[in-house]
């Protein structure tokens, strides 16, 4: 039996950027693409990455 378990997770957020003094650009950005994972009960796990790689976001 999975303590945890994860299928398919994204996560999509829509960004404004500048593109000239008074222009602004919409953009989406990915933060979390496609992660599944699972974890038994009794497990310990450490989930780890870089700056900016959707840990929070997961």
């Amino acid at each position: 039996m999975d303590f945890i378990e994860l299928d398919g997770v994204e996560k999509v957020f829509d960004v404004r950027r500048k593109t000239g003094r008074l222009r602004r650009e919409k953009q989406q950005v990915r933060a979390v693409d496609g992660i599944s994972f699972r974890v038994p009960r009794g497990e310990m796990v450490g989930y780890i990455g870089p700056n900016g790689a959707g840990k929070s976001t997961t």
